[in-house]
């Protein structure tokens, strides 16, 4: 859904109206910037042909960004962080920008997801008569990035960041694998081989802005985990994820 612009009856600027992208009746992305959410619609476009795909582990995903290193929340959960982005921003948090993320085999980090293919310009021709002034920034993974945490729904009031058994985290976070049935049990060994590294942390659905705050500390502090493995990237995706992020 686009909102509206432009200028009130008295000539005064409309205060600008929401841009909002549903998948289902599900509201992904609020945003008053319309490159946001084309880049948003483009990544969630980009994700129908990932069951497809063996180059990487495909996950039904959003990606929370932090300053070091980023953590992945299922992807129904987007929705549930979409009206909170001035609170991850005052948390050091980018708010995830898809509801599928890359991981890949080998180093565990995020990947860009595949390019949806449309024209070079058209992101511009898209959002050039409307866009901000002032980019609503989201976690659009544009570089390799490193997974500092892996979160998962726990009980519905439990409060803040609880650690979580890593073999339920596998047993969960193996059933959200878009590409499961091209990988079998490669996923499930790469997702058993990064959880053992990595936070595995339980959240509740009522309050998530009562632990944004811990989940930016948590991915500032663990900036020490990085990966040993170097890889070169060709580059598969176009987003606003800041480098070094």
């Amino acid at each position: 859904m686009v909102g509206g612009s432009g200028e009130g009856s008295s000539g005064r600027p409309k205060p600008r109206k929401l841009h909002i992208l549903y998948r289902g009746t599900a509201a992904i992305v609020r945003t008053t910037d319309l490159q946001t959410l084309a880049r948003a619609l483009f990544g969630e476009l980009s994700s129908a042909s990932l069951s497809e795909r063996d180059d990487a582990i495909y996950l039904s995903a959003g990606a929370l960004v932090g300053r070091d290193s980023a953590a992945i929340v299922p992807g129904y959960f987007v929705a549930r962080l979409a009206r909170l982005r001035r609170r991850a921003e005052i948390s050091g948090l980018l708010l995830p920008g898809t509801t599928s993320v890359a991981l890949d085999l080998a180093s565990g980090r995020l990947l860009p997801l595949p390019e949806l293919e449309v024209p070079p310009d058209a992101l511009s021709q898209l959002t050039n008569a409307r866009a901000s002034h002032q980019p609503d920034q989201r976690a659009f993974i544009d570089h390799p990035v490193e997974l500092g945490a892996i979160l998962s729904l726990g009980p519905s009031a439990a409060p803040g960041l609880q650690p979580m058994p890593r073999a339920l985290a596998l047993y969960r976070w193996s059933s959200k694998v878009i590409n499961l049935a091209k990988l079998e049990g490669r996923a499930v060994e790469g997702l058993g081989r990064f959880i053992e590294d990595l936070p595995c942390l339980q959240v509740g659905w009522q309050d998530p802005a009562s632990w944004l705050g811990a989940l930016g500390d948590e991915l500032t502090s663990g900036a020490d985990r990085t990966a040993s493995v170097d890889v070169d990237y060709a580059p598969r995706g176009s987003g606003n994820t800041p480098e070094g992020r």
